[in-house]
């Protein structure tokens, strides 16, 4: 997931992707 931004806004709060990698992708995917 190192070709995502740092940061990216889930709920309307910027969270490091790194804690939310596998939420990451099931919110915006």
């Amino acid at each position: 997931m190192s070709h995502l931004p740092t940061h990216r806004f889930l709920d309307d709060r910027a969270i490091p992707y790194q804690e939310f990698d596998m939420g990451y992708l099931i919110c915006r995917v």
